[in-house]
């Protein structure tokens, strides 16, 4: 296989013209950064493994199809219910998954012009943010100020922190240096979307959401918030484009918790929100957002020196390990050692 792309994360091959096999790799990364110095053990079997599982669960209707929704979500749920949900997974093997290839174009400063032609095929340039709960670590606190924006998000008052029934749905960047949160307007506009369209994909994203939450519910893990990315499929009838569900779905898009304890890279974002590279990194995103300057690690490295961030301890390696380890056997129907949460 040809190696197409290697990112922070996982590697993208080429295995042929219609097919890309994405390889999870035990390296991560938090706050944009890219790769981090450590490495976790385990962690790119799990994310294939989990990906595989959950991918299975959104192609079998009948899994799911009792799954409860709000009223104006019914239309598009049954609509699953009787054609399934449209996601490029083919077959996963050990750390590997197997997808149908889509185009990725690429986005020079900020320029969509390329979606105002309406692609079919194409990844949709947004990332789909849910969220089922607001815990203190949620981001969108930091946006709640703006009332324009607490209005499009449905919002009726601002110490609600439950939207179980109804997740609220956010949007943000997917092809630049740096995710920023977008408006609804400002997602139609760079997506160059149709009213319908941008219709279905907050729904999808919502009915998603309320699927995956009932799945977890049942194995005793609690689902916050999570993200997906969507690619446009082909024309429909109505004139309007479908949307078909891509990338991968595991612990590093979602937010989870298991009898209080944090299922997620949350661990290792704690531990790095009290260190100084944390501190030199937050320094430099404001810079570089201040001077208008796209690539806000380049000015990180002029400012620091290409400081480094500092390397996990061996048991937080450890407990990170066991997380990814822990969510694999829970999901996929192994065997379950709660004795992996106890280090």
């Amino acid at each position: 296989m040809k190696l197409i792309k290697k990112g922070s994360v996982k590697d993208i091959y080429e295995r042929d013209n219609k097919t890309l096999c994405f390889e999870f790799s035990d390296r991560y990364s938090i706050y944009d950064w890219g790769e981090m110095p450590d490495s976790i053990q385990g962690k790119g079997r799990a994310l294939a493994q989990i990906t595989s599982k959950l991918f299975d669960l959104l192609s079998h209707r009948e899994q799911w199809k009792d799954v409860k929704v709000s009223e104006h979500l019914n239309a598009l749920f049954s609509h699953f219910c009787e054609r399934g949900i449209l996601h490029h997974f083919l077959e996963s093997h050990e750390n590997k998954i197997f997808v149908k290839r889509i185009y990725v174009p690429k986005v020079s400063f900020g320029d969509y012009g390329f979606y105002q032609e309406k692609p079919c095929q194409t990844l949709v340039p947004l990332e789909v943010i849910f969220r089922l709960r607001l815990t203190k670590n949620s981001s969108i606190y930091s946006r709640l100020e703006n009332k324009d924006y607490i209005s499009q998000l449905g919002l009726k008052k601002l110490d609600q922190t439950n939207f179980e029934d109804d997740p609220i749905i956010e949007f943000s960047t997917k092809m630049e240096a740096r995710d920023r949160y977008l408006s609804y307007e400002e997602a139609k506009e760079i997506a160059s979307l149709s009213e319908l369209e941008f219709k279905k994909l907050k729904e999808t994203a919502q009915i998603l959401g309320l699927i995956l939450k009932d799945f977890f519910k049942k194995k005793d893990i609690c689902l916050i918030d999570g993200k997906f990315e969507f690619a446009f499929g082909d024309v429909l009838q109505d004139g309007q484009r479908e949307l078909i569900l891509v990338d991968s779905i595991g612990p590093d898009e979602l937010r989870l918790e298991y009898d209080g304890i944090s299922l997620s890279k949350q661990l290792a974002r704690d531990f790095y929100a009290k260190t100084e590279w944390k501190a030199c990194l937050d320094q430099a995103k404001k810079v570089s957002e201040r001077e208008k300057k796209d690539d806000w690690i380049r000015v990180y490295n002029e400012l620091y020196q290409e400081k480094l961030p500092p390397k996990l301890s061996a048991v937080q390696k450890k407990q990170l390990s066991n997380i990814y380890i822990f969510l694999e056997k829970l999901i996929c129907q192994k065997k379950l050692d709660k004795e992996l949460l106890r280090v």
